[in-house]
């Protein structure tokens, strides 16, 4: 039987120390986190996992830039992970753009068994294109500096690409790039924010769809290497009957996760910046996830009816509620990239010969 994971978001700062184009995050003060309460709200998400049943609990660290949090945050964490209820596995993922790693973080993280992803967008001149210091400054030499020193330490880790303009046409280029790194990875499409709006990178759905077909028809060619690519080997088992593992296209994300801000507030994931359920120091968790009925979330599968019919529902379930907010659509509304999604599922069927 497959784990049920509880994951939890959690943004341990609101600063980050880059200045990229796209990003949509609301930034906040580089104030070091209150320890305090994120263990104590950890404490209470594990027993609360424990209780309604969960195997796992997923912490997913995200910013901001996590890592400006401090080492000694970090420590509180991996004990925390260490005296974790009994029967609940405690597992931590952080994205970090790596420009703040070195020896301490490399040796807690591999001790605690974190696991890594690297923000980086492909090739110098398609990464340094978007992902600046706030002075302007090229950060992929430093990226690069901070893949080997995961390397040297032997900590696991992926990398996260952004696809973008600059993207487009360069997908066998940068997936090349990534099998020369030796490193699988992930994609995911800019979504509207200040920079993004303001720098003209936002990519139509079926500019998004032939780009994920492109990258698909690199990572299948079966001459030379290869390394994962995401979320298309999610696809290709979500289309043999597998499970799908894609957050964003589970039927509903009602109940089974919860962001934390710095201040303790909860929101329904970390994508919802704006949508605060309450605070963990405040309500009790149940309280909070239990909301006011009827649920919105838990409604959207039902409210999509023009969806219901597609050959490729049970892999989608009309996509993500974040973007199709992003994009100025109404919660309960279909994913902006549906026509994507369409896309590269026919072509990965025709490729299988489903």
């Amino acid at each position: 039987m497959a784990s049920r994971a509880f994951t939890v978001t959690l943004e341990p700062v609101a600063a980050c120390n880059l200045a990229c184009a796209y990003c949509y995050a609301v930034k906040g003060t580089a104030a070091q986190p209150d320890a305090g309460l994120f263990l104590r709200s950890l404490a209470r998400i594990g027993r609360y996992a424990a209780d309604q049943g969960f195997d796992e609990v997923h912490c997913v660290w995200l910013g901001g830039e996590p890592l400006l949090a401090g080492h000694a945050f970090f420590e509180g964490v991996a004990d925390w992970t260490a005296a974790a209820p009994a029967g609940i596995r405690v597992r931590h993922f952080l994205q970090t753009n790596g420009l703040l790693l070195d020896d301490a973080y490399c040796r807690l993280f591999k001790a605690a068994d974190v696991q890594l992803g690297l923000s980086l967008d492909g090739p110098q001149a398609v990464h340094d294109a978007l992902r600046r210091t706030s002075q302007g400054g090229p950060t992929f030499p430093r990226v690069m500096a901070a893949a080997e020193l995961l390397r040297r330490h032997a900590v696991p880790f992926g990398c996260a690409a952004v696809v973008t303009r600059m993207t487009l046409g360069r997908e066998q280029e940068i997936y090349d790039f990534f099998c020369g790194l030796g490193c699988g990875f992930r994609i995911n499409p800019v979504i509207p924010g200040p920079g993004a709006a303001r720098r003209n990178v936002l990519i139509e759905p079926e500019e998004y769809g032939r780009c994920l077909v492109r990258f698909f028809d690199a990572w299948s060619d079966p001459r030379g290497d290869r390394v994962p690519v995401s979320p298309l080997d999610n696809y290709v088992v979500a289309l043999l009957g597998g499970e799908l593992r894609e957050c964003q296209q589970q039927p509903s994300c009602a109940r089974q996760g919860l962001g934390l801000k710095p201040n303790g507030d909860v929101v329904r994931c970390g994508r919802f910046q704006d949508r605060i359920l309450g605070n963990l120091e405040e309500a009790d968790l149940d309280a909070l996830l239990a909301g006011r009925e009827p649920d919105p979330f838990e409604a959207r599968v039902a409210a999509l009816t023009g969806c219901h019919g597609c050959s490729y529902w049970r892999q989608c379930h009309g996509g993500c509620p974040h973007n199709a907010v992003a994009f100025g659509r109404d919660l309960q509304a279909r994913d902006p990239f549906c026509a994507a999604f369409k896309m590269i599922f026919s072509h990965i069927a025709r490729a299988l010969s489903l």
